[in-house]
């Protein structure tokens, strides 16, 4: 899906599952998404391909400009990219960490003694 325009969404969802959003922001157009009164934007994993989603700016000289106000953008798997910079502090916005796994297993190579050694660790959200 290609944005062009400023989109809101006010207390509905967007859910990109193994699919794309991306706006068209220019020298003369900005277009701004603004998540408002539990509006979602979602960006995952597919289940049957395993691609994933994504929510970047088409160019990353005039990147994407978000604006949260009691929304929930959340990148379940997926990606956010070319996010413009604040203009009133100058500072770029803070990274999005990639994804925890909730499990991760680890299986050892066989000791002398025959016996196979697994390892689980979790990770709390």
């Amino acid at each position: 899906m290609t944005v062009s325009s400023d989109l809101t969404l006010d207390g509905c969802a967007i859910n990109l599952v193994g699919s794309s959003l991306k706006v068209k922001s220019t020298a003369t157009s900005t277009p701004i998404i603004t998540l408002v009164d539990g509006g979602m934007l979602i960006a995952s994993i597919s289940g049957d391909d395993g691609s994933r989603g994504a929510i970047s700016a088409i160019s990353p000289a005039y990147g994407l400009n978000l604006n949260i106000v009691k929304g929930t953008l959340d990148l379940d798997g997926g990606s956010l990219s070319n996010v413009a910079q604040d203009a009133t502090t100058g500072a770029a916005p803070v990274p999005v960490p990639p994804p925890i796994p909730a499990v991760i297993k680890t299986i050892s190579a066989p000791t002398k003694s025959s016996s196979i050694a697994s390892l689980s660790l979790s990770a709390a959200f």
